[in-house]
């Protein structure tokens, strides 16, 4: 979202003694993370929960360069239109993947493994940034496999409408719940 507001000598490099090979720097930068999570081992895990809700968050690059005229001056519906596309095409294909990944559970059979692999996968991708740098972009190598999931929840709609009351469409609500909150939290009260 703001990934070009500093320059990236200012970002981390300045912390590290000049001079070091990118190996030493690597090191002295591990170290000095490290150092930094036994010291501070509240501010890490909320950084960390931060981070996490980051990997999942809005495609927001686009329309940040947008609002900064990094492709020029973009007339006001232009940056309207290309934020509801981006948005609400990311909305509709996490939340449908959601769905239609929490529906695939109830269904067992031999895709079964195939649907466990993708659940550990994203939450691979995301234990592993939220320890790293969370960035929207991280998700991007798992929404194809959400469009499908997504294209599922589609083909099934009928059943996901009658299936309501079942654990299925609770597990749903609650993943959907807690990216609204993720979401509504990045538009209204990040600077």
């Amino acid at each position: 979202w703001r990934s070009h507001a500093l320059d990236s000598e200012l970002k981390v490099r300045r912390l590290l003694p000049p001079g070091l090979t990118e190996g030493e720097q690597q090191k002295v930068a591990f170290r000095k993370g490290l150092d930094f999570i036994k010291d501070h081992p509240r501010l890490t895990l909320r950084r960390a929960v931060i981070k996490a809700a980051n990997v999942w968050g809005l495609e927001r690059e686009v329309v940040g360069v947008l609002l900064k005229r990094g492709y020029g001056k973009p007339e006001r519906v232009t940056v309207l239109s290309v934020t509801s596309a981006i948005l609400g095409v990311y909305v509709l294909t996490i939340l449908g993947g959601i769905t239609g990944l929490s529906f695939a559970f109830t269904k067992p059979g031999q895709a079964m493994p195939f649907h466990l692999f993708l659940s550990a996968l994203a939450v691979f991708f995301t234990v592993a940034h939220a320890v790293t740098s969370g960035h929207p972009r991280y998700h991007l190598p798992l929404i194809p496999l959400f469009s499908v999931y997504t294209a599922h929840a589609w083909t099934i709609r009928q059943k996901v409408w009658k299936g309501r009351q079942s654990w299925t469409f609770n597990v749903t609500l609650l993943l959907a719940g807690l990216l609204f909150a993720i979401w509504t939290r990045e538009i209204f009260f990040v600077e």
